[in-house]
């Protein structure tokens, strides 16, 4: 096992939704090579990486009732998921996290964070408090990555 983390970041053009995305970007600024950061649109899209023997670590936005831009943390499994956004024809990230596992796509842990979010709809700015909380956490990713 790579002692690399493999970062995914999920999103969509939809406002806040950029927030998974954001930290991607974010992570390649930084030298985060492209192997290691992978922006998606689709938490099925998990499947396609080969990384049932590394750290995963996803970062979304989320539907929250609290402060746009607040920044928490899940693990996975033990855990009930946050409700991330997602399109309607996308499966729920829980979901495509246990098949994963079932089907040893993916690893037994994974790390989620999520940026709260409340715009979401076509044509939708994305937040200047999700803006900077996606350049907060890549920033606190990228200081564990460059430390593995």
């Amino acid at each position: 096992m790579t002692n690399r983390p493999m970062f995914l970041g999920l999103g969509s053009h939809h406002g806040d939704d950029q927030a998974g995305w954001l930290v991607i970007d974010r992570l390649h600024q930084c030298g985060v090579p492209a192997a290691n950061a992978v922006a998606v649109s689709s938490p099925d899209e998990i499947w396609h990486r080969r990384i049932h023997d590394r750290k995963l670590i996803l970062c979304d936005a989320t539907v929250d009732p609290g402060k746009v831009g607040t920044i928490r943390q899940w693990s996975w499994p033990g855990v009930q998921l946050p409700e991330l956004h997602h399109g309607t024809h996308d499966f729920p990230l829980g979901a495509v996290l246990t098949l994963g596992q079932t089907l040893e796509l993916c690893p037994a842990k994974v790390v989620i964070w999520t940026i709260a979010g409340s715009r979401f709809s076509a044509g939708d700015e994305i937040s200047p408090s999700v803006r900077q909380a996606a350049i907060s956490l890549a920033n606190t990713l990228y200081e564990d990555f460059s430390h593995a």
